[in-house]
């Protein structure tokens, strides 16, 4: 699919009216003001422009936060089956990923009670991913909630977010909606058919923002302009 007219007309644009020179670590101020409005209107949360924090696409974002949360010899629990790189993100730290089993005989669902269970004094993260890739399942409110209260941080991959069909309760809900001790990765390359241009962003606790923001400084600098 190609981008909207309106995004390809608003590159060009940018093109020719301003540098292609660095941009703000963080993310333009603009641009992260733009992402709390979504979520206050698609979600209906509260996000401050200081909790976000904009990459050249959601993988360096999921990369980011597993790099923080998750030292060397620690674990992060993943879902089998699940998007292939994320055992990589892991295994790149030197940590342990461990898979926790979404059956096809459930519809995909996840089962608080099972990652309960592979929990350990290792664990320093959840990844949850809702749509998923591959299964395409959707979780509900009260599944998200539960793996909320098992007192590990969240991951949330949100990137399919806005690619529900079906029933309306079929709506994707953010991990926002659940908790505020969460860290939430989105971005346009799906919903807006923006893969190779590669633009994405991680929402967290506000505390948080200031290391994620370091380490993207000295691995991949910012943004692109564009």
């Amino acid at each position: 699919f190609q981008a909207p007219s309106v995004a390809l007309e608003a590159l060009q644009e940018s093109l020719a009216a301003h540098p292609a020179g660095y941009t703000v670590t963080q993310g333009t101020l603009e641009l992260r003001e733009a992402i709390c409005r979504k979520y206050q209107r698609d979600y209906g949360v509260a996000v401050r422009p200081e909790q976000v924090l904009v990459s050249g696409g959601s993988s360096v974002l999921l990369f980011l936060a597993i790099r923080l949360l998750a030292p060397p010899g620690s674990a992060v629990l993943i879902t089998d089956p699940g998007y292939a790189c994320y055992d990589n993100f892991v295994l790149t730290f030197h940590g342990k990923p461990i898979g926790y089993e979404v059956p096809a005989d459930t519809g995909f669902r996840y089962d608080p009670a099972l990652i309960g269970k592979l929990i350990s004094g290792r664990s320093k993260g959840i990844l949850i991913n809702s749509p998923s890739n591959p299964t395409a399942a959707v979780q509900d409110h009260d599944t998200l909630k539960q793996i909320a209260a098992l007192g590990v941080p969240v991951i949330s991959d949100e990137i399919y977010h806005g690619l529900e069909y079906g029933a309306a309760d079929a709506r994707a809900v953010s991990m926002l909606e659940v908790t505020d001790e969460c860290f939430v990765v989105d971005g346009l390359s799906k919903r807006y058919a923006m893969t190779g241009l590669r633009v994405g962003w991680l929402i967290a606790p506000q505390s948080l923002v200031a290391p994620l923001q370091r380490l993207q400084q000295n691995l991949f600098v910012c943004a692109s302009s564009l």
